[in-house]
């Protein structure tokens, strides 16, 4: 998915849908060319923020709860248009 397109939640959702569901938690990064990445195997704990515009890591409780998702979408697309810190916590931002 790639945020430069302007994805809709339903796109979004599916995007998240088709994520592998093996493991319990999942990395999410959005590069600078606005491509989100979602993988069960990646982890990015010290990847260099030259690389990646933002990442996290999340739970899979969270891929389950709607709201939880309409947060992170609107996070992501919040974070790539403003631009942000890549160690930004996308969690304190749903509250806004």
């Amino acid at each position: 998915m790639n945020l430069n397109y302007d994805p809709t939640e339903t796109e979004f959702l599916a995007f998240v849908a088709s994520a592998d569901r093996q493991l319990d938690s999942h990395s999410i990064a959005i590069d600078y060319d606005g491509e989100v990445i979602i993988d069960a195997e990646k982890h990015y704990p010290h990847v260099p923020s030259d690389r990646y515009k933002f990442f996290t890591h999340i739970r899979d409780i969270s891929l389950h709860s709607m709201d939880m998702l309409m947060a992170l979408y609107k996070s992501l697309r919040l974070i790539f248009e403003e631009g942000t810190d890549p160690h930004y916590d996308w969690y304190i931002r749903q509250a806004a």
